[in-house]
């Protein structure tokens, strides 16, 4: 009898795996936490820094402008990094098949709905 897991990369289920996160989503919260820390740690360094060398706010800014830096950088190559992994999905045939946008016409109501108008009295209060 097989016990429940989680699947693997190649999709199967991992016998004896406990239940969980996969490998991708693991990754996905690395990488989430190294964004997310990547801010206060460069903060810190500068306070740090300035405490140390007695000067104002400088290291302090230099590290808020590194720390969000780091932020967008490290956002940037995970989003190339799932843009890739979709791409192969998508060439291997594993995910799902993107839906076509419907034109303005079948959005409006082509499709026998009555395209919106303008109201007959105007929004706000009514004079009487």
């Amino acid at each position: 009898m097989r016990k429940p897991g989680i699947t693997g990369t190649s999709g199967e289920e991992e016998e004896g795996a406990p239940r969980g996160l996969d490998r991708r989503g693991a990754t996905a919260y690395q990488w989430a936490a190294e964004a997310a820390f990547s801010i206060p740690i460069a903060i810190g360094l500068g306070y740090w820094a300035d405490t140390k060398l007695g000067t104002s706010p400088i290291f302090l800014l230099v590290g808020v402008v590194l720390g969000f830096a780091a932020f967008v950088l490290r956002l940037v190559r995970m989003r190339r990094l799932v843009e890739e992994a979709a791409q192969e999905a998508l060439e291997q045939g594993v995910g799902p098949v993107p839906e076509e946008e419907p034109d303005a016409e079948e959005a409006w109501g082509a499709g026998g709905q009555e395209t919106p108008s303008e109201p007959d009295e105007p929004h706000g209060p009514s004079e009487r």
